[in-house]
């Protein structure tokens, strides 16, 4: 039987099998074999549950809500339910309310539960009946717990989403030891290490002069001091597993690789490297025979062994909205760019209900999912997880070109004469009708992550710590601005350049090389697209499947939805007769409509989801030997 919903988290059940959580809110248990053999019922939060724990009797799991819940582990049976709302003691204001904590801390120690509450303070509570026993101030302030490590004798070690890791005890609830690891980003995962008796720490930034260029993992000692780092990441480092006998690490992230290493001796080395895999990394199980579960951000779930095959995959079909941009010919009809190409849909007149959106037609590519798609006469230019992009045209792909690195985003000249790709080993210019590479571009060697044009055709890049510079037709860097953060996407709105990522969307003034407006007052997370309607509203969405409304000139916030049903990718406008609409699109495939009222806010109308397809995918993972980076 298959997953229904997109799998977001995954453990081992020891003995047993595995515990799966879905963006639905759902908890599923699968055998050794990714077989599906039980499923709870809806949680009255219907909320993912990122933060998932199990001592083999009871799974207990918080949701990003900081709703927390407990189920039988046999047959997930509900036991007990908190709500977020009620979790907080008289120390906080009457009007605060439950933040969005999209945090995978939790642990069982003892016969006690460990995590922080909607209101970021730390929850002691009973495992059995999950009574409240103490809520305090955190160790970790206002920053959510993403990580619990209890393995070690005599020493706890907490992380945060700010860089730092925590050391102490459980018991007492002191940590006075506090290292800063990462640039106040994730330390998802925090593992100990026996054999030589450290901690390994998972980053996603980097720290100090590597900060948004490289990250990996580091090594901490009992006292607190850094032992070694791998810097061999260029992307969030996500999950982080020891073999049984502890001769193994293994480490996966965004770049969508599985980094084993060698832990026979101190030094940190790589031994092997597994993939690319389909996407992005977000979970991983070692076995007790040394075979690997990996979790992919497309909700694939599929084990391999040491010499890559692929022995298990959990039944999945998947689907995904990661861009949308009108037609050059019509503007009705919209290019989506899904997990298995491009598809065309056309918008018809709205009714009560909003617009509607009938799927005309799709191109395969087997090229990866398509990350970002962009309109040209004739046809599109898109950009693909396994590093092509292509051009498409009347007659069919014109040309394809495959690049070293990851691709994050391209754009095309006001001309329609050339494209600008912004990858992780710099920037490149194509002639659109050829697809030869014309010139490179670089900004100190970093990785970039986004691309625009202004409209005298000059080329804009994004690196991803968050510096823009402006190209001339010489290829010489005529402005550059600083960001608050790394970008996302780059755009135009009537003439000016916007640019969304972590800390909303930012106006840029390249006169001044300087930031001149930001909308984002509210969010929790990283900007991940917006649109501008009638020069009046801003419309963000973000990662923590948000939808947030302000007033454009002013940047202030009009209101914020948190119910979208998966994290959304893509926002366009349409716009009829009856006025201007809202489209979002995003992971599962949903298309969610919205009608504009006049004071900004927004009302949901429909939601249109693709057809959603099983991917064969290969029998092995490749396998390289890498040396250390």
């Amino acid at each position: 039987m298959e997953s229904k919903a997109r799998i977001v988290r995954v453990i081992e059940y020891p003995g047993n099998g595995f515990f799966v959580a879905d963006v639905a809110g759902h908890i599923h248990r699968l055998d050794h074999d990714l077989t599906l053999r039980q499923s709870s019922i809806d949680s009255p939060g219907r909320q993912p549950f990122y933060a998932l724990v199990t001592d083999g009797t009871s799974v207990v799991g918080k949701d990003r809500l900081g709703n927390i819940a407990r189920w039988d582990a046999d047959s997930l049976d509900m036991l007990d339910y908190l709500h977020s709302a009620a979790l907080r003691d008289s120390s906080l204001p009457e009007e605060e309310e439950p933040s969005l904590t999209l945090a995978r801390g939790i642990a069982i120690w003892g016969d006690k539960v460990y995590t922080s509450t909607g209101y970021l303070q730390l929850a002691v509570l009973d495992l059995v009946g999950l009574r409240v026993r103490e809520l305090r101030e955190s160790p970790t302030g206002d920053a959510p717990i993403e990580w619990i490590c209890t393995e070690a004798d005599g020493l706890h070690a907490l992380s945060d989403k700010l860089g730092r890791l925590f050391l102490g005890d459980l018991d007492t609830l002191e940590f006075p030891t506090v290292v800063q690891i990462d640039a106040e980003s994730n330390l998802h995962r925090v593992r100990y290490d026996r054999a030589f008796d450290r901690f390994w720490v998972t980053q996603d930034s980097g720290i100090g002069d590597s900060r948004k260029v490289a990250n990996g993992v580091v090594t901490i000692t009992r006292s607190g001091e850094l032992d070694q780092n791998n810097l061999f990441a260029s992307d969030d480092v996500e999950c982080m597993e020891l073999s049984r006998d502890g001769t193994s690490v293994y480490v996966g992230g965004f770049d969508g690789v599985v980094h084993q290493f060698d832990n026979r001796t101190p030094e940190l080395k790589i031994a092997r490297t597994y993939g690319p895999f389909s996407h992005q990394i977000s979970d991983l199980v070692v076995g007790e025979d040394g075979a690997v579960t990996v979790l992919t951000q497309d909700g694939e779930l599929r084990t391999f062994t040491e010499s890559g095959e692929i022995r298990d995959r959990h039944p999945f079909r998947r689907q995904a909205v990661w861009d949308m941009q009108p037609t050059v010919e019509d503007e009705r009809v919209l290019l989506l760019a899904t997990d298995h190409g491009v598809t065309r849909a056309k918008f018809t007149a709205s009714d009560v209900s909003g617009p509607a959106l009938v799927v005309q037609e799709s191109e395969e590519l087997d090229r990866g999912f398509v990350r970002r798609v962009v309109p040209v006469p004739g046809g599109w230019v898109a950009a693909t997880r396994q590093q092509f992009i292509l051009r498409s045209g009347p007659d069919g792909i014109a040309w394809e070109k495959r690049f070293d690195g990851l691709i994050h985003t391209i754009s095309v000249a006001p001309d329609f004469r050339t494209v600008l790709a912004a990858t992780n080993n710099g920037g490149f210019e194509l002639d659109l009708e050829t697809g030869d590479v014309l010139r490179s571009l670089s900004i100190s060697d970093n990785p970039l992550w986004a691309s625009c044009y202004l409209p005298n055709g000059d080329a804009v890049l994004g690196t991803h710590s968050g510096k823009v510079c402006v190209f001339d037709a010489g290829s010489r860097i005529t402005a550059e601005v600083e960001l608050i953060d790394y970008p996302k996407r780059m755009w135009l709105h009537d003439g000016e350049l916007m640019v969304s990522g972590a800390g909303g969307v930012q106006q840029l003034d390249l006169a001044t090389n300087s930031v001149r407006a930001i909308w984002g007052e509210a969010l929790s997370n990283t900007c991940e697209n917006a649109a501008v309607v009638d020069d009046a509203r801003m419309y963000i969405v973000t990662y923590d499947q948000q939808l947030g409304a302000y007033d454009y000139a002013s940047g202030e916030l009009i209101g914020i939805l948190e119910d979208l049903p998966d994290i959304p990718k893509a926002i366009t406008v349409l716009t009829d007769e009856n006025g201007s609409h809202l489209v979002v699109g995003g992971r599962s495939g949903f298309l969610r409509t919205y009608r504009l009222a006049k004071d900004g806010t927004v009302l949901a109308g429909r939601d249109i989801y693709l057809p959603r397809h099983a991917d064969p995918g290969s029998t092995r993972i490749p396998v390289s030997t890498v040396r250390d980076h």
